[in-house]
Parts: C-alpha cells; structure tokens; sequence
C-alpha cells in the first residue's frame, strides 16, 4: 500500500464518522481519497452547488456561511483540524445549502460523494453515523 494511501487510511479511521467502520469500508474510501490544499480565502465551494465529496480537515481553518438573497452572509460554523463537513448534504443528494471557504490555509481529505453514497448502500451502517 503507498505511503500516501497509508496516511489516508489512518486519517480516515481516526474521524468519528467511520471509526469503528470495518477495515474494507476503511480502504475502500482511503483509496479514493485527495488530499487537497486552498490558499487563504480561498473558497472550496459555493451555496447551491453540487455536493459531490466530503471533507475532512486536517490543518486549518474553514468557515461555513449562507447568503442572503440581499447579498449579506452570515457565519454558520467555523470548523478546524479534524472536522467534517459535506456528509449530510452528499446522503440527501441535494446541493450545497451553504459555501465553505478556507480562512487561512488548509489542507482537507476530500473522498467522492459518489463513492460514498455506494459504500453506505453496501453498509448502511454509514448512513445510522
């Protein structure tokens, strides 16, 4: 198994959300995992769009806020190290209720929304976390 896909695995197990998972579903979702870094500011996704992943936050911080029809936003949660965010969204197949973006920068564990909503079909235990 890569390093790569070692770190993953163990970062994966670690996450409340899947600990506890058996160590196929485990691999199954490291495998598939991208470790992505955003830049101070940077916005990791808007209000609307399409959730197709989860998040897991390995360094830094991200804030999760809605827009107003007005135009003004307001601050639903600010999220750090270990945190998770996307899950909900992906198992209800809607869009994004709200946009997420990185207050400083940040380094997340991104798996497919796809593959996730397989793997709870197979487990459904995924989907009672």
């Amino acid at each position: 198994m890569p390093v790569l896909e070692e770190s993953a695995r163990i970062l994966v197990s670690s996450v409340s959300l899947f600990n506890g998972l058996p160590e196929a579903e485990i691999a199954a979702l490291a495998k598939a995992a991208v470790i992505k870094v955003y830049a101070k500011y940077k916005t990791i996704f808007l209000q609307g769009d399409a959730a197709d992943h989860l998040s897991i936050i390995l360094n830094g911080w991200v804030r999760l806020y809605r827009s107003t029809s007005e135009g003004e936003e307001g601050i639903c949660i600010i999220l750090t190290r270990g945190d998770i965010f996307g899950e909900t969204t992906i198992l209800e197949g809607a869009g994004n209720p709200v946009s997420a973006q990185a207050i400083e920068e940040t380094v997340l564990i991104e798996i497919p929304g796809a593959l996730l909503v397989e793997r709870a079909k197979i487990n459904p235990e995924i989907m009672l976390r």
